[in-house]
């Protein structure tokens, strides 16, 4: 799990069946994440809540949607709606009430 796409790139070439998550900010161009080997795109909530259309983008090409720090009811709600695989939260028994 990182931001850094070079470092997912080169977890991916030492070992494919690694895991990997790239971590997108406000500021990620959706190319780097459009064409990262990660098995999973982790987009923070303050993009999907200002763009929940880039869910459907990432789910479409094949990608687990891994979204952080979703720590509020209408985020949780959001991201159940949206199809999102894991939530990454502080207060996770709150979430689980949600859930």
């Amino acid at each position: 799990m990182s931001f850094s796409w070079n470092a997912v790139e080169k977890v991916r070439r030492l070992n494919p069946k690694i895991p990997t998550t790239f971590l997108m900010h406000e500021k990620t161009p959706f190319a780097q994440a459009r064409f990262s080997s990660a098995s999973a795109i982790g987009p923070g909530i303050s993009i999907i809540r200002n763009k929940p259309e880039l869910a459907g983008k990432i789910k479409k090409r094949g990608k687990s949607l891994n979204i952080w720090t979703v720590d509020n009811g209408e985020d949780i709600e959001l991201c159940q709606r949206l199809g999102v695989d894991i939530l990454i939260t502080n207060t996770p028994a709150h979430a689980r009430t949600f859930l």
